[in-house]
């Protein structure tokens, strides 16, 4: 037993054991998709520090929206038509803008009064003009790559999307859609898309 504890304190030892284990941490198992040396691949971490930067801005944007609520009183107008409102938060990066048959990933989050988020997706791909989402599809058109987009939808809004209907109802509060432009190809020429 002593000469093994002599043999595993040489300094080259203890070196090329230190080797062994990360050649074995980082390379053996590429075929596991959760295997450390996957997750530590350039692919892997570029991709997580984009998540992370994805999240934080979509924190920052909510705390930005949290201070304006309680600065500004909020205006409902009863008597006239309600209408959604549109405020951009970020305008987001490059020269190509959203719209119609443009292919778009987006992420998003509903809240109600109260900050109180009921729905959050991280991503969804839509072609604008299909109408998979409707309220989104028809308020995204003119964002950019990186912007963030709040659809204000009030309490008092008549519309025929049911989900919409259903949501105002079951909640009494207007609701806020925060959408974040994460990835945006221009529309193809062919597109048969209706955006109105």
């Amino acid at each position: 037993m002593s000469k093994i504890l002599n043999f595993l304190s040489i300094p080259l030892v203890r070196i090329i054991g230190i080797f062994v284990i990360l050649y074995f941490a980082l390379f053996s198992e590429k075929q596991n998709p959760n295997s450390l040396g996957n997750r530590l691949s350039k692919e892997e971490v570029k991709k997580n520090i984009n998540e992370a930067r994805e999240r934080t801005r979509f924190i920052i944007s909510n705390v930005k929206t949290a201070q304006e609520l309680e600065v500004k009183p909020k205006a409902i107008q009863q008597n006239t038509e309600a209408k959604i409102i549109i405020n951009d938060l970020e305008i987001g990066k490059g020269d190509v803008k959203i719209s119609c048959g443009s292919k778009v990933e987006i992420s998003y989050g509903i809240y109600v009064e109260g900050n109180k988020q009921i729905k959050a997706v991280s991503s969804e791909k839509l072609v604008i003009g299909n109408n998979l989402n409707e309220v989104i599809e028809k308020n995204i058109l003119d964002m950019k790559i990186g912007g963030i987009r709040n659809i204000i939808i009030p309490r008092n809004f008549k519309t025929d999307n049911p989900k919409i209907n259903e949501l105002l109802k079951f909640y009494d509060s207007e609701l806020r859609y925060q959408v974040v432009i994460i990835s945006s190809e221009p529309p193809e020429i062919s597109s048969q898309n209706s955006c109105q």
